[in-house]
């Protein structure tokens, strides 16, 4: 169970608001699928995420039951397996990590099973040096493909060739920029803005440039789509190494703001989708792809999606 005290700073704040003491990375959308999934109590008694919180009371957010949080990893898999390498499917909504306790089940949980496929649990010898670990991350409620590693050395090396600008990872992202005709598609842009992640609830474009081109987030617009009734562009971001945050912030410095993203693009959407996605990865020799699962949002629009992405091909 997580439990606080209100704060004067947040008196007279909603309770989906408050929810930042207990949980800082989340947004609005999912603070409130927290209040409908979790027990959330203020001073004891279960509230409403209108609910005005006072300075003093206690704020309480127990997790599900077991069996309710083990169904978020529903659409989780193994996409594909070179070894030492491994690419696992993680769906929006799910954690990549475990949360402490368990309680919580991760994308994480899939390395238990690939060792097992791959037999490396039973040699006792070996123990945790020929395990299989996460070696990328996404954000929760990012869909897409995350790396895996089997064993120490491979993740040593996995950090070296990450370091060095050699891993290749491809997003898709839908932008809703203010002028969509002044971005056509071909245009290219690269963000090099160095970030700032010491405040924890949200990461800061910085004025300097990050001197590390492995951390430079490249985006290029493929095309324009209908998302309902509005107008927005399909833009890939390609990324060697990475930081928390960095597509999304990013897009955002590139007037590429990212529809569904409430903290740093265009704000929720009706669909509850962050439309960002891992759709490619690239390890040495092993490479793979999964196109993104926004077909019942983009209706028949979603082949054009995948035209415009070059993911339209037969298997």
């Amino acid at each position: 169970m997580k439990s606080t005290i209100i704060p004067e700073e947040y008196a007279g704040q909603r309770l989906d608001k408050a929810l930042l003491l207990l949980f800082p990375e989340t947004s609005l959308r999912h603070r409130r699928r927290l209040v409908s999934s979790w027990d959330i109590r203020v001073d004891g008694v279960v509230r409403g995420p209108a609910y005005k919180v006072r300075a003093g009371e206690t704020l309480t957010a127990a997790e599900p039951a077991e069996a309710e949080v083990a169904a978020e990893t529903k659409g989780a898999s193994i996409h594909a397996v070179s070894r030492p390498w491994a690419a696992l499917y993680k769906p929006a909504g799910l954690d990549s990590e475990t949360l402490a306790g368990g309680a919580r089940p991760g994308l994480d949980r899939l390395c238990a099973e690939l060792d097992a496929q791959t037999r490396a649990a039973e040699n006792a010898a070996l123990g945790q040096k020929e395990a299989w670990q996460l070696v990328s991350r996404l954000d929760r409620d990012v869909s897409g493909l995350v790396a895996a590693a089997q064993g120490t050395e491979a993740v040593a090396r996995f950090r070296t060739l990450e370091g060095a600008g050699e891993v290749g990872k491809t997003y898709l992202l839908l932008a809703a920029p203010e002028n969509a005709a002044k971005l056509p598609a071909g245009s290219g842009h690269v963000i090099k803005k160095a970030l700032d992640m010491a405040n924890r609830m949200r990461v800061r474009a910085l004025e300097a440039d990050d001197p590390d081109p492995a951390r430079w987030t490249r985006f290029t617009v493929l095309g324009s789509l209908l998302l309902g009734d509005e107008e927005a562009l399909l833009v890939q971001a390609n990324i060697a190494r990475g930081a928390r945050h960095q597509i999304r912030v990013h897009a955002a410095a590139a007037g590429l703001p990212i529809v569904g993203d409430p903290v740093y693009g265009a704000g929720d959407h009706p669909t509850g989708i962050l439309f960002l996605h891992c759709a490619q990865l690239r390890i040495e020799d092993f490479e793979t792809e999964a196109p993104p699962s926004w077909g019942e949002a983009l209706g028949s629009e979603y082949e054009r999606c995948l035209a415009l992405a070059g993911m339209d091909r037969q298997s």
